[in-house]
C-alpha cells in the first residue's frame, strides 16, 4: 500500500529528528513525547552497533565510540532495509572519515573491517556443497576448498591480539574466516602470504599444489623447495583437519 503524500512526509520529518534532534511540528505529534522516540531509535542503532563491534567496544575509549556512533545516528543517511547490515554503513562511515587518523588509531580501519567479516559471512546466504573423498596426492590432485570463505588482508594483527599490541606489530597480514558446514560458526586462521596466495589461486584457478610451487621461486626468489613442500603438506593436512578443505580428487 502506497503511503499518501502527506503521511510520507511526517513519517520522513520524524526520522530526520530522531537523527538530528531539531525539533519541528509535527502534525499529530505530541511534542513532549518526541525526545523519547529519539532516545529508543537511537539506542537500537546502538546496540546493534556494539554487538556487531564487540572488540572495538570493548578497547576504544568510551568518549571515543560513542563520538563514532552518535555521529554516525545524526548525520549519516542508512540506505540498507535489513538492520543486521546497518554496521556495515557504520564501518564504511568511519572509514570515509578517516576517524583512525582523527583519534590516533591507526588499527581502527583492521578492527572493524574484521569484525564485519566475521558477521558478514555468518549472515550471508548458503552456498550449497558437499563433502567428498580425499585423495592422498595432495600435490596433485584436485583440492576444493568450503566456498564460504574470504581472505582478509590485514596491516595489523587485530585477528591475534588486543589492539594495543597489535599497535606494535605493523605489517602484512592476512587471515582466512570460513563458516563451518554444521555449525554455522566462522573459525579463522592466521596465513602467511604463501598461504594466503595458495589459497587464493586453488580457490579461483583450479589450478595443483605442485604448479604453485614451482611458480613459488618467481615470487620469493631462492627458497628451499623441499621445505616449502613439507610445510605445504602439513598446512593442508591442517585445513583438512579445520573441515576447510571439501575434497581432494
Amino acid at each position: 500500500m502506497n503511503l499518501s503524500p502527506e503521511t510520507h512526509s511526517i513519517q520522513s520529518q520524524l526520522a530526520r529528528y530522531c537523527r538530528d534532534g531539531i525539533l519541528t511540528e509535527l502534525s499529530g505529534a505530541r511534542a513532549e513525547r518526541l525526545p523519547q522516540y529519539r532516545r529508543l531509535v537511537f539506542n537500537i542503532i546502538q546496540d546493534n552497533i556494539e554487538s556487531a563491534y564487540p572488540i572495538a567496544f570493548k578497547y576504544l575509549e568510551k568518549e571515543i565510540w560513542n563520538v563514532l556512533v552518535y555521529d554516525f545516528f545524526s548525520t549519516h543517511e542508512c540506505q540498507s532495509y535489513q538492520v543486521w547490515k546497518l554496521p556495515k554503513e557504520f564501518m564504511e562511515f568511519v572509514v570515509e572519515n578517516n576517524y583512525q587518523e582523527k583519534y590516533q588509531l591507526p588499527f581502527l580501519n583492521d578492527l572493524l573491517g574484521f569484525e564485519w567479516a566475521e558477521m558478514e559471512l555468518y549472515n550471508t546466504t548458503d552456498i550449497p556443497y558437499e563433502y567428498g573423498s580425499l585423495n592422498d596426492d595432495i600435490f596433485n590432485g584436485t583440492i576444493s576448498f568450503n566456498p564460504e570463505h574470504l581472505i582478509l588482508p590485514l596491516k595489523y594483527p587485530v585477528h591475534m591480539v588486543p589492539p594495543a599490541k597489535a599497535l606494535e606489530l605493523k605489517g602484512n597480514y592476512f587471515v582466512l574466516l570460513f563458516r563451518e558446514k554444521e555449525t554455522g560458526k566462522i573459525q579463522f586462521v592466521d596465513l602467511s602470504v604463501w598461504y594466503a596466495f595458495l589459497v587464493e589461486q586453488i580457490s579461483q584457478n583450479n589450478v595443483t599444489v605442485t604448479e604453485l610451487i614451482e611458480y613459488a621461486p618467481q615470487l620469493f626468489g631462492t627458497i628451499s623447495i623441499e621445505e616449502l613442500k613439507a610445510s605445504t603438506e602439513q598446512f593442508i593436512q591442517s585445513m583438512i583437519d579445520k573441515g576447510f578443505v571439501t575434497e581432494i580428487k
